[in-house]
């Protein structure tokens, strides 16, 4: 049986302009239409140490429907095994939050998560995935401790299409002391 793989084409960054140095927001789509859009959370473990490890957390950008005041999977049916509400979106219930956390609001976010256009969708998770942080996606087994090398050749394309930053940026920037994540803004207070 033949089957069809999906083929990712990179679309873009979402995280920090630099985000070998301070984290990226990496958005994918499958040119085949076989699977749903994804991101890749880039995560430097210490954001103070030049030398330092990342970690990669990857997750589907599924696109959501509102049905009877749950937000379930676009496919979801009637005919599905379970109640409407075992399918709710797991981080539904504190949307509010979210939207308070990052200055928007519950209908908007929502909104995002219902849309065919994939950039307000990848927005939309970008915000849940700084609400909770990327981890609590679960979707694949994070790479832990992937050194700046391995990262700069994970995304050798990504890089020469997006990231092309002064030689003189990365000198200054070693100078200026970075916040811990929390004071940051990644995750809530």
């Amino acid at each position: 049986m033949n089957t069809r793989q999906p083929t990712w084409r990179y679309v873009g960054n979402l995280g920090d302009a630099s985000p070998l140095d301070y984290g990226g927001f990496l958005v994918y789509s499958d040119e085949t239409g076989v699977l749903e859009d994804e991101a890749e959370a880039l995560v430097p473990d210490d954001p103070d140490d030049e030398d330092g490890t990342y970690t990669v957390y990857r997750f589907p950008l599924d696109r959501l429907k509102m049905f009877a005041g749950y937000l379930v999977p676009e496919a979801y049916h009637t005919s599905w095994p379970h109640r409407v509400e075992d399918y709710d979106k797991w981080f539904h219930r504190d949307i509010g939050k979210i939207a308070d956390w990052a200055g928007t609001s519950a209908e908007q976010l929502r909104q995002d998560l219902t849309r065919a256009d994939f950039w307000p969708r990848a927005r939309a998770y970008q915000t849940i995935s700084g609400y909770y942080g990327p981890e609590e996606f679960g979707h694949e087994q994070p790479l832990h401790g992937l050194t700046r090398a391995e990262v700069e050749d994970r995304y050798r394309d990504e890089i020469e299409a997006d990231w092309k930053p002064e030689p003189s940026v990365r000198r200054v920037r070693r100078r200026i002391p970075t916040l811990p994540r929390r004071e940051r803004g990644l995750f809530p207070r």
